[in-house]
């Protein structure tokens, strides 16, 4: 991360928002019932990381004095 918080920040929002595509693509019946067990371990994953940027996007915009909901 470099030390600009809002750069670190949208890069945040960025990956949220990547992670929440793959998790749409693989929950919107686009998996053939072979691969559904490795499409939910993937969207754990996902789901877990869009987490971590959520925390990530708060903490850099805080840094940034941008006040948060």
């Amino acid at each position: 991360m470099s030390e600009h918080p809002a750069k670190n920040a949208a890069e945040a929002l960025s990956d949220l928002n990547t992670f929440g595509i793959i998790v749409s693509i693989l929950e919107g019946g686009h998996i053939h019932s072979p691969s559904h067990a490795a499409a939910s371990r993937i969207i754990k994953i996902c789901l877990d990381e869009q987490q971590r940027c959520l925390g990530r996007y708060d903490r850099e915009m805080a840094k940034a004095g941008v006040p948060t909901p």
